[in-house]
């Protein structure tokens, strides 16, 4: 069995192929009942004629009721199934128009409104205390914080949860050691030294230029593995400063408004 039979019975010819015999069936029995009782009713007369006909009056819809219920209880899934993908591909094209439609300028967070560390020239992130500068300045609404150059050129994004994970895993290597850590006394560069931090803060980000729609800062975001957010500048690119940023969340609340 393949794996589109495995994800999707409708598809497997043999599951089609008891369905159709189940509906032939139903049919042909339903059929023979209807057939059976109109004899008996041509045949009988006079009051048991009339008695017959009765029965014949009251069995049918039963009989009918019957026929669609079975042939429901084994099509409407399959039925059920197209029309969900169908509605479940127009929400998508909704998005979609609506995300072309919204140009990047109307739905970023523009710079003088982002949250953000200040790397001073030469500064490699020795001078930048990670407790006080960075972590004192996330909130119940800042989950990351994008670190700029002197100019506002991008340089990092540190989410919440990479943070977290940093103080973690060194207060249970400094604990294995029998040492105490205490994160007040880290720096910005002491978290970026750690393991794969730099690489996880200087490459999950993608750029457009002010000109771009929605849909061109989420098609630049998923080209990046691990991407959740997207600077706007001027051009485009990171050689220029930032004028603005956009993380998934906003995308998404966008693209359902």
């Amino acid at each position: 069995m393949s794996d589109n039979q495995k994800e999707n019975p409708d598809a497997n010819p043999v599951i089609q192929s008891t369905r159709s015999q189940i509906a032939k069936w139903v049919i042909i029995g339903a059929s023979g009942i209807i057939i059976v009782l109109a004899s008996v009713l041509i045949v009988v007369s006079g009051e048991k004629g009339e008695a017959a006909e009765k029965i014949f009056s009251m069995v049918i819809p039963m009989l009918g009721t019957w026929v669609g219920t079975v042939l429901a209880y084994y099509f409407s899934g399959e039925n059920f199934e197209k029309a969900n993908q169908s509605m479940n591909q127009l929400v998508e094209q909704m998005k979609d128009r609506k995300l072309q439609q919204t140009g990047v300028s109307e739905a970023m967070i523009s710079r003088n409104l982002m949250e953000v560390v200040i790397l001073a020239d030469g500064d490699d992130g020795s001078n930048v205390n990670l407790l006080d500068d960075v972590i004192g300045r996330l909130s119940s609404t800042v989950t990351r914080i994008p670190v700029l150059s002197g100019t506002g050129i991008a340089k990092y994004i540190i989410h919440q949860s990479l943070l977290y994970k940093f103080i973690t895993e060194k207060t249970i290597e400094s604990t294995e050691q029998n040492k105490s850590f205490d994160v007040s006394n880290q720096t910005l560069k002491d978290f970026l030294d750690y393991r794969q931090m730099r690489t996880d803060v200087e490459r999950t980000f993608a750029f457009v230029s002010v000109d771009a729609s929605l849909a061109d800062a989420k098609t630049a975001m998923e080209r990046l593995t691990g991407c959740q957010d997207v600077f706007v500048s001027e051009d485009g690119t990171g050689a220029k400063p930032v004028k603005g940023w956009l993380t998934n969340i906003d995308i998404t609340r966008h693209a359902k408004t």
